[in-house]
């Protein structure tokens, strides 16, 4: 949930959204999605080390999106 907020609110601060034909637009993109790149490493290392199913990675992943969402929308 912290790292979709995160990119969230990275995407907010970037204007990656509002301004997708600026040059520094892939740079800014690559910069605001970092939290989801690392968070996807760790949940895969998770799952190698059998620490974790792949059905426990999806569903804290499902509950942690949708909190991030409101949390974020709420106050943004």
């Amino acid at each position: 949930a912290g790292m979709v907020y995160l990119t969230l609110y990275f995407c907010g601060k970037f204007h990656i959204f509002s301004n997708p034909e600026s040059t520094l637009a892939i740079i800014r993109a690559f910069l605001s999605f970092w939290p989801l790149i690392i968070s996807c490493f760790t949940s895969v290392s998770r799952v190698i080390d059998y620490h974790h199913h792949p059905s426990d990675i999806i569903a804290g992943a499902i509950i942690g999106t949708i909190i991030a969402n409101i949390s974020y929308f709420l106050y943004y």
